[in-house]
């Protein structure tokens, strides 16, 4: 064999070894084989000259913000969280919302993980907006890489194409232009994907009904009567039940008025709020109804309260308190993805390989009723791929939330706090990725270079994720 031929073996030997370890590899090493990656590998890829004023800006102090915006700067990106509200409560004090809403697998086991599962166990199974407000504001401080900015607004956007090169900021103080490598719109409005023009539908618009919405609810207060001497905590703190029979004899006083899963959350300080009350036909678009519908629960839980308190023996020393301040919707705008979760994904229990969080909450048709609590089916588990969390049309931006890329039948699962909460996590640690490695979240997908490095950080960030699809299941990519 002449020397030349000796050479070009070698030479196509060390290519297919290269492209075996840095190409085909990748794709078909087992779950066992991730690297977990964290703040030390992510910091000195972090560590390069940049114009930005920071590495991810986070809009929305919901709880999904608040998870992106903890999960990129504890792997050392220069991060920024802007609320709209004076606190950091979010939807949870708005809305009077007492539990995290964890999705459970087949067996009980609690999914996603990672800063859901911190939180759990600083907040317990219920909890008063307070101290929610209060656990956040600790996680939040500790975080050195994290800014955080209160009761500010998005303006505008300023774009070179597809591609944002900052956002107008109105804040307490003036208005600020800021700049990031990647931005992430985790509020319940969409406000930002809005002004990036990214597509969406309203409603059941997918189905031709852009004026059909889930049900709004009012969570309501109760508060224990006790006689001087006796304890200021309920021996009841902590734990909850479901109401549904206690509430079978009650007749609302509005024939657009429904109770659904109807439940007590007995908190400290002798406090409970009830879930459940909710409106039907409202459209969440318009500010009247919306009023008016507040009105309505508000004054249906005043009934519902004596009646709980006539008809519930734990309730028979509490009175009504006060209402949430605002209504919970959980249906508005449907922005569109690089992929748009279906209702068939949630109830087969689908596995996709760029999976970012997980759900299990029932897909409900509710709202194609006047009365009564339908149900379409219940899933052990499912996946949402990273892709729902990319919208449509912008280069450099993700989302997390209720109004993350899913068919409206799909969302009345994937709303749950604890879903969203774990795609904030996630879409916290591609922003790091993308940004580090001068990438946009829109090529992050299965088969790309660094698709491996966004699997192996969110294993290092103890995501406790669906590793395959629900039993019986087909996987899909």
């Amino acid at each position: 064999m002449d020397k030349d031929k000796v050479v070009r073996l070698v030479l196509i030997a060390a290519l297919v070894f290269l492209i075996y370890q840095f190409g085909f590899r990748p794709l078909l090493v087992d779950d066992d084989d991730i690297k977990e990656l964290g703040r030390e590998y992510w910091s000195e890829l972090l560590e390069r000259a940049d114009d930005t004023d920071y590495d991810v800006i986070v809009f929305g102090a919901e709880p999904q913000g608040v998870a992106a915006a903890v999960s990129s700067a504890r792997l050392g990106a220069r991060t920024l969280l802007i609320s709209e509200d004076y606190h950091m409560g979010g939807i949870i004090s708005r809305c009077l919302i007492p539990e995290l809403e964890i999705p459970t697998g087949k067996n009980g086991q609690k999914l996603n993980g990672g800063i859901l599962d911190e939180l759990n166990k600083s907040l317990g199974d219920t909890f008063t907006s307070e101290k929610y407000i209060e656990t956040v504001d600790k996680i939040i401080q500790a975080e050195n890489d994290l800014d955080a900015i209160i009761g500010s607004s998005v303006a505008g956007v300023n774009m070179s194409g597809n591609h944002i090169d900052s956002i107008d900021v109105i804040t307490r103080d003036g208005k600020l232009t800021l700049s990031a490598d990647i931005y992430i719109d985790a509020s319940d409005e969409g406000a930002l994907l809005e002004l990036c023009g990214v597509p969406y539908f309203t409603g059941s618009g997918d189905l031709n009904l852009e004026n059909s919405f889930m049900p709004v609810s009012l969570n309501f207060e109760m508060i224990r009567s006790y006689s001087s001497g006796a304890s200021n905590s309920s021996s009841l703190a902590g734990r909850k039940a479901v109401l549904d029979e206690v509430a079978g004899g009650y007749e609302p006083k509005h024939e657009n008025i429904r109770l659904e899963d109807l439940r007590i959350f007995f908190l400290d300080d002798n406090k409970a709020v009830v879930s459940g009350l909710q409106v039907s036909g409202v459209n969440v678009l318009d500010s009247a109804e919306m009023q008016a519908a507040y009105e309505l629960a508000a004054e249906e839980a005043k009934n519902l309260s004596v009646y709980l308190s006539e008809n519930f023996d734990e309730l028979s020393d509490y009175t009504f308190s006060k209402a949430a301040d605002s209504l919970r919707v959980r249906e508005s705008r449907h922005f569109v993805g690089k992929y748009v979760l279906s209702a068939a994904d949630v109830l087969e229990g689908r596995y996709f390989s760029d999976t970012a969080a997980a759900g299990s909450y029932p897909v409900m048709l509710s709202k194609f009723s006047d009365k009564g609590s339908f149900i379409a089916g219940k899933p052990d588990h499912y996946s949402i791929p990273l892709r729902c969390l990319v919208p449509d049309g912008v280069t450099n931006m993700l989302m997390a939330g209720p109004r993350i890329s899913c068919s409206s039948l799909a969302a009345s699962s994937a709303y749950a706090l604890g879903t969203c909460i774990a795609e904030g996590e996630a879409a916290g640690a591609a922003a790091v990725v993308c940004t580090a490695r001068n990438e946009s979240p829109m090529f992050l997908e299965e088969g790309h270079a660094y698709f491996g490095e966004f699997a192996g950080t969110l294993a290092g960030k103890k995501m406790n994720l669906p590793k395959k699809a629900a039993s019986g299941r087909k996987d899909k990519n």
